[in-house]
């Protein structure tokens, strides 16, 4: 979903305890997508874990949220 936010996301994940820190730096849904294991870890993200679930869940709202734009625009597309 394009206006979910990362402090939902964090909160979805039971990190809701350090979702001040990215308000604090600033770290938005699309932004927090391209961060990579050490900043993840330096803004609290502190397990291996917790790393992999996030990312993941930030991939998979993304794939959500162009296949939503795809389908409401009326054409098909099909990949092989």
């Amino acid at each position: 979903m394009a206006d979910k936010s990362i402090q939902a996301v964090l909160f979805e994940l039971g990190l809701g305890n350090i979702s001040q820190r990215f308000i604090e730096h600033k770290i938005t849904f699309d932004l927090a997508k391209k961060l990579s294991d050490e900043e993840l870890s330096a803004l609290g993200v502190g397990t291996i874990g917790d790393r992999i679930r996030l990312k993941e869940k930030l991939n998979s709202q993304h794939r959500t949220c162009a296949c939503g734009a795809f389908k409401s625009s009326g054409f098909r597309f099909y990949f092989r």
